[in-house]
Formats: structure tokens, sequence, C-alpha cells
């Protein structure tokens, strides 16, 4: 328990978090790498995790971040109505519905992108794009950087 009365308790410890700058917008693909840097760098996880992030039509972040604990390394369609649950949960927010959804792929290993990261770009696509009102994107964060994978070529905020 925390010493200080004044702070509140943190129910999740380090797995949910508030965002560095969320009065920064993300208007671009090079700025949402470098954002993903600044909240996933370094350490890196002993397991995998899908971090889940939101941005409104101006490019201004959510500030909630969503880490999915557990991963498992094949992409499993079982995880896909959880991730819709949750999207539409946020999306409700003035603004996010037609933002842009953000996952990145937190894992042990090197930054380089393999087949098991494609695969799970691939379910996103599938599986997830075609129930958004905005546009996605995919990076993976391991080896101390973070590498864009996928997503809307079309996301322009602000």
């Amino acid at each position: 328990m925390d010493d200080d009365p004044g702070r509140l308790p943190r129910c999740h410890g380090d797995r949910v978090t508030t965002t560095p700058l969320p009065e920064v917008p993300v208007r671009s693909p090079g700025e949402l790498t470098r954002r993903w840097e600044q909240l996933l760098t370094p350490p890196a996880p002993a397991t995998r995790q899908l971090w889940v992030a939101w941005f409104d039509a101006d490019g201004l972040m959510c500030p909630l971040v969503v880490p999915v604990d557990d991963l498992p390394v094949a992409a499993d369609p079982a995880l896909v109505p959880g991730l819709l649950a949750l999207h539409e949960a946020v999306t409700g927010r003035p603004g996010f519905a037609e933002g842009h959804v953000a996952f990145a792929l937190r894992r042990p290993g090197t930054a380089l992108v393999g087949d098991d990261d494609l695969r799970w770009g691939d379910l996103l696509a599938d599986e997830v794009a075609d129930h958004l009102d905005g546009t996605w994107s995919l990076h993976v964060a391991a080896g101390g950087g973070v590498t864009p994978v996928t997503g809307s070529s079309s996301w322009r905020c602000g």
C-alpha cells in the first residue's frame, strides 16, 4: 500500500497506463511509432502482450491504453470478439469511433518482424478491420525497438 494518502492505488500495477503527452496529437504513422516507443520501450516483457490505444479524429490519444496479457504466439481468432467489445466500449466517446485504433504486439526477442507477427496482422486485417469506422495499425515492440507491421494506409489525423 502506498504511504501517500492522497494518491490513488493502481488497480493493475504497471499493466494499464495513461499516455505520455496526451495533449500532443499524433498525426502520422512515424509519430505513432515514436509514441509506441515512448510507451513500450524498454524493458522487454517475459510474455507476449497485445497493447491497444485509441486516437480521436484530431490525433489525440485516449488516456487509456490497454494490454492483453499472455498472448499466444499463433494468431488466435478466439480473441477477436473481446477486442471488438473493448473497442466498442472505448469508441463510445465522441470522436474516437472515426479515429484510429493502434495495436502493438509487445514480445520478447528481436525487433525483426517474423511470420507470427505477420499472421497477427493478417488476423486483425481479416477479422477486426471490417468492424472499425476508422483506421488501424499494428506495430511490434521487441528488442528495444518498435517496428510498424501493417495497417490502414489512409490514416490522416488533424
